[in-house]
């Protein structure tokens, strides 16, 4: 039997001098030593339940459910946060609007007015009207934040606690 050497950049096969030369009694017998017979004796001494694939010898289920107990706090977490984020952008959202409100209207004073007092005037009331709206918006990005980590604390309390109990259960 003649053993193909491929190399990767050739097409054909290479045989090396050893490979064309054909077996003789001594390189029969000098592969059969080269055989690890290792497989076969650790075969016959291991009983054939444990080889087989039915016996199962871990159970996965157990490791799915401990991770997803040991997530849930990242979890929650990540949930508190997103709507966080999501109640301060939708704030954002509504003050950029105002702002463009009134930036158009700022825009449109000189058109309406006919004399330098009255377009005065009129910039006094939008910029008081800006004020306004952006100390409101800045007091309910106030109490947004206060909202948010009296949750924060609270979901770390919960937190805290369950770790604690579990952590005595084992001791």
């Amino acid at each position: 039997m003649r053993k193909i050497m491929l190399h990767c950049t050739i097409t054909r096969p290479i045989l090396t001098p050893e490979m064309n030369s054909k077996p003789t009694p001594k390189t029969r017998a000098a592969r059969v030593k080269q055989r690890p017979r290792t497989s076969r004796s650790i075969a016959a001494k291991t009983p054939a339940k444990e080889i087989t694939m039915t016996n199962p010898t871990f159970d996965f289920n157990v490791f799915v459910d401990a991770s997803k107990k040991a997530l849930a706090p990242a979890i929650k977490f990540n949930e508190m946060a997103t709507q966080g984020f999501e109640r301060i952008a939708r704030q954002q959202y509504a003050f950029a609007g105002e702002l463009l409100e009134i930036a158009i209207k700022q825009m449109q004073l000189p058109a309406q007015v006919k004399d330098v007092n009255e377009l005065a005037a009129k910039q006094v009331e939008l910029t008081t009207q800006l004020v306004e709206k952006t100390t409101q918006r800045s007091q309910d990005l106030v109490k947004l934040a206060t909202e948010q980590q009296a949750e924060l604390t609270k979901w770390y309390d919960k937190a805290a606690a369950d770790y604690a109990a579990i952590a005595k259960k084992a001791a």
